[in-house]
């Protein structure tokens, strides 16, 4: 034998001892495919995901018990990024607003001329609010967005239990 095959050879018998007690006395050998425990495991596994799934599905329905429920949830999660979209397109239109008027007061200083620091500053601070509000404004319309699809997947989800439980208990 190489030398090379004589360590993956002891490297497996190595393996094969699945349990040892103090001295390296072997009392239990399992081959390498045939361990019991790997299969048990991935079975428990399986089977708590279908259990957290299953509980996690009757939560739903406890919750939304009707599509009515669910749309009331649907509007009160995106209050808050609707207001602040409002609030922001609010704030853009006045400083758009002063922005105009502040090029109004620029047109009065010809190229010869300078426009004074404080018109500048002034200018300046207008356009670094118009980027902070516009980002502000993406910022919240990203945010509607991934809570409609959110909502959307929960009310794909929700149909779908929905008509499970509707052909268990057909209605009378």
């Amino acid at each position: 034998m190489w030398p090379t095959a004589r360590a993956a050879h002891r490297r497996c018998w190595e393996r094969l001892r699945a349990e040892a007690r103090r001295f390296s006395q072997v009392y239990q050998l399992v081959m390498p495919g045939l361990v019991p425990g790997i299969h048990v495991r991935a079975a428990l596994a399986d089977a708590q995901r279908v259990r957290r799934e299953a509980m996690a599905n009757r939560m739903l329905m406890t919750r939304f018990p009707n599509e009515a429920a669910h749309e009331v949830k649907r509007a009160g999660s995106l209050a808050s990024p609707t207001s602040a979209i409002r609030v922001a397109m609010a704030r853009i239109k006045e400083l758009e607003t002063d922005r105009v008027r502040l090029m109004r007061k620029r047109e009065f200083f010809p190229p010869p001329f300078k426009e004074p620091a404080s018109l500048t500053a002034t200018i300046d601070a207008n356009e670094a609010a118009l980027a902070a509000q516009r980002a502000i404004l993406l910022y919240q319309q990203a945010e509607a967005g991934r809570i409609t699809a959110m909502l959307d997947d929960e009310l794909g989800k929700l149909k779908v239990l929905w008509a499970a439980q509707a052909k268990s208990n057909p209605v009378r």
